[in-house]
C-alpha cells in the first residue's frame, strides 16, 4: 500500500514537471539555455541503479555473514553509494533537492511559475 502511494506521488511529480516543460514551450518563455547533463552520464547512472538492484540481496547476505572478501569480489557499481542523485528534468547532479528530485535551478523555475503545489515564496 505504501509503495503504491510512493509511486503515485512520483507519477504526480513527473506530470507536474511535464506540464511545466509544455508550458514553457507553449508560451515561448525564453530563459537562459538550461544546462543538460550528458546523456552518457545519465545512462551510466541508470546502469548503476540496475546493478545495485541486481546485487542487493547478495550484498545483504554477505554483510549479514560478515564475508567482506565476498563483498569485495562484487562489482564496484553494486554498492548503493555509487549512485548519484540527478535532477529529473535536466540531469544535473549538483544542488539536488531530494524532496522534489530537482536541482535548485529547475526548482526555482517551477516554483516561480506556480507549477509546484504547496510551494510559496517566503518573505519576512
Amino acid at each position: 500500500m505504501q509503495e503504491q502511494t510512493q509511486e503515485s506521488a512520483k507519477i504526480k511529480k513527473l506530470r507536474i514537471i511535464e506540464d511545466f516543460c509544455l508550458h514553457l514551450f507553449a508560451n515561448s518563455i525564453t530563459s537562459p539555455p538550461r544546462i543538460m547533463a550528458k546523456k552518457s552520464w545519465i545512462a551510466r547512472n541508470e546502469r548503476k541503479k540496475e546493478t545495485v538492484e541486481k546485487y542487493a540481496k547478495l550484498r545483504k547476505q554477505l554483510k549479514d555473514s560478515k564475508d567482506y572478501v565476498g563483498l569485495s569480489m562484487l562489482p564496484r557499481d553494486a554498492s548503493p553509494t555509487r549512485l548519484v542523485n540527478r535532477c529529473e528534468v535536466t540531469g544535473r547532479r549538483r544542488a539536488f533537492l531530494r524532496r522534489f528530485r530537482l536541482s535548485r535551478i529547475t526548482f526555482r523555475e517551477l516554483a516561480s511559475h506556480g507549477m509546484l503545489p504547496g510551494v510559496t515564496k517566503s518573505s519576512w
